[in-house]
């Protein structure tokens, strides 16, 4: 991508957890922290490892952020570029 003129240009994947729309907030908060500490575990934490993840858990807030910031920056790319589906 530097090659390209594009050298702060950054692609990473993720991975993460959603409800439907309108599920309580109650839910969304007991099934983030079941995840949360799910991520916790030696156990998992040493799996993840060994296949090359990192786990980043956060709060239903930060991770609705993630989400909106990655629509914005990939509709611009889209936009930029002129990608359309196949």
């Amino acid at each position: 991508m530097v090659e390209s003129g594009l050298a702060d240009f950054v692609v990473t994947t993720w991975f993460g957890v959603l409800a439907p729309a309108g599920t309580p907030d109650s839910i969304v908060r007991r099934l983030n922290a079941a995840v949360v500490d799910i991520l916790g575990d030696a156990a998992v934490k040493d799996r993840l490892d060994r296949s090359g993840l990192i786990a980043a858990p956060s709060t239903p807030a930060q991770f609705t952020g993630l989400i909106k910031s990655e629509l914005v920056r990939w509709k611009k790319v889209i936009d930029d570029t002129g990608s359309k589906p196949e």
